[in-house]
């Protein structure tokens, strides 16, 4: 079933959509490092939530030179940062 990818920058809230064939792991990690690699300034850092389709989050950051945090029901836990958490795509 078709879905979105939807990756929102905090400070200025600039957005970037991308259609998902599919709500799995792979294809969030494929359309995440796509949109990721169109941005004219450097990625460092994504947060996302606990759904199951980021837990394959270090495809991302291989992928990129981003670095993932992971919502957890009590908060933000980091799983390794680069530059400033505000800084995300």
């Amino acid at each position: 079933r078709p879905c979105i990818l939807s990756m929102v920058e905090r400070k200025s809230g600039y957005v970037v959509i991308g259609k998902l064939r599919a709500r799995t792991t792979a294809e969030v990690n494929r359309r995440a490092a796509r949109l990721i690699a169109r941005q004219p300034r450097r990625v460092r850092t994504i947060t996302a939530d606990n759904g199951t389709e980021f837990h394959d989050y270090k495809a991302i950051e291989q992928a990129t030179e981003a670095r993932c945090w992971v919502e957890l029901e009590e908060g933000f836990e980091q799983i390794a940062v680069i530059g400033d958490a505000r800084e995300i795509l």
